[in-house]
């Protein structure tokens, strides 16, 4: 049974009638969002104790002992500057490492002395 054998993909190009729009490049923005920075930023290098419920990217139910290996305050922008992206290492009571995580933190959780003043 000889001949060219069928291909299921579409041309390229092709666009279902009645599809959505792709994103944006750079991924998904609410509409009508405005850019806010984080009001605090976290300094690398500091360790921040956060209880349940102030860290997530939801709502976590246990305290987080992590130590901040780098602010993320540029993909932060559109939580109205009450949060902001950490890339951190999660410690255990002992301050053992535990594991690296990225953390979404309320900036009301951030001490005085552990805000990052370049960032201000």
């Amino acid at each position: 049974m000889g001949g060219p054998r069928w291909d299921p993909s579409p041309p390229d190009g092709y666009v279902p009638r009645g599809a959505p729009e792709p994103p944006p490049p750079g991924g998904y923005v609410p509409r009508g969002a405005s850019p806010v920075r984080p009001r605090r930023v976290p300094a690398s290098g500091v360790v921040l104790r956060l209880d349940a419920g102030q860290w997530g990217p939801t709502s976590q139910p246990w305290p987080l002992t992590v130590l901040v290996d780098r602010a993320r305050p540029e993909i932060s922008l559109y939580y109205d500057g009450d949060r902001c992206w950490i890339a951190g290492t999660v410690l255990n009571e002992d301050g053992r490492v535990v594991e690296e995580r990225q953390v979404l933190v309320d900036v009301d959780a951030i001490p005085d002395d552990a805000v990052d003043r370049s960032q201000a």
